[in-house]
């Protein structure tokens, strides 16, 4: 049976208010066009569905049947609609975030912060994984974003909006002063006993290649699986390690760690954000990326990257 929504929806106020006339007001229509829509309803329906009284209309026995069904329908799409306002609103939804352990620790947390604070009516979810896992669950749609470190390979299903530059560095500890103030090559820093990422990570390869650029094949003595523990593992004198220096400010400061110095830097990178393609963000999404980027998702790109990543 073939019926327009419309006389449905026109049935539910009439019901709902037991009146053509406020019904007509509520759906801003003329009372007989409200009339006539009542009619090829039950004409439709081969019955009739109110009783016409002197001081309005009355359902009649198919009329009630019919009603508690239509009601159920109209007041979940009115819910559905109230939804989706609040969700452009952001007065209500969902973000699922990937991102490795040491972005999130060291770099995510004070946006989601201030975030949480603008919005505290959407729910943020995160998940910490390496870089290739992170993308494989984009692409699963198990999280809207990641946020990663670059350089992450072009597809055509991915969106790659840069954030931030970062340096990685070589720090150390006490046990290793001796060697503040040399300035080493490659080489050399690879003969002493390396803390860094674990293999499997865009880090890890990142830092392969700088070394394999200088014909160095990096051995370390630590592959560490959490990343936010090079640092501390540097301070207490267990290895070199290579981290983002901007991860090790904090104990660069206060002397527990210092900075190797060395003929060649490892290339700059950056922290980026990857989605799905555009269009496939919610709203929500789309506000941490403005939060993120501190402009527009569309205008956001790789031309002038951030070179502080801090909110403030």
């Amino acid at each position: 049976m073939n019926v327009s929504f419309e006389y449905y929806k026109v049935f539910y106020h009439v019901a709902r208010l037991g009146s053509i006339t406020l019904a007509a007001k509520a759906l801003f229509l003329s009372q007989p066009a409200v009339s006539k829509c009542i009619r090829q309803l039950e004409k439709v329906l081969g019955c009739a569905l109110f009783y016409r009284m002197h001081k309005g209309m009355r359902l009649t026995p198919e009329g009630e049947v019919l009603y508690q069904h239509v009601a159920q329908a109209c007041e979940q799409i009115a819910i559905g609609e109230k939804k989706i306002q609040a969700m452009l609103h952001l007065d209500w939804g969902s973000i699922h975030i990937g991102s490795s352990d040491m972005i999130m620790h060291a770099f995510l947390l004070p946006y989601l912060e201030r975030f949480h604070k603008d919005y505290p009516k959407v729910r943020i979810s995160t998940i910490t994984a390496s870089t290739p896992e992170t993308i494989a669950s984009l692409r699963a749609r198990r999280i809207d974003l990641g946020v990663v470190f670059s350089p992450v390979e072009e597809n055509e299903d991915l969106d790659i909006i840069p954030v931030c530059r970062v340096q990685d560095t070589f720090i150390a500890g006490n046990t290793f002063r001796h060697l503040e103030g040399s300035v080493l090559s490659p080489d050399e820093v690879a003969k002493l006993p390396i803390v860094c990422p674990e293999k499997g990570t865009s880090t890890r390869a990142y830092l392969d290649a700088f070394f394999q650029s200088h014909g160095v094949v990096l051995d370390p003595e630590c592959e560490l699986a959490t990343t936010v523990l090079i640092v501390p593992f540097a301070e207490r004198g267990l290895g070199v390690g290579i981290t983002v220096r901007r991860f090790a400010e904090e104990s660069l400061r206060a002397g527990s760690v210092f900075e190797l110095q060395t003929t060649h830097r490892i290339p700059e990178r950056a922290i980026a954000v990857v989605t799905r393609k555009r269009s496939q963000i919610s709203h929500a999404g789309h506000a941490f990326i403005r939060c993120l980027t501190g402009k527009e998702t569309e205008e956001a790109g790789g031309e002038q990257l951030r070179e502080k990543c801090s909110p403030g």
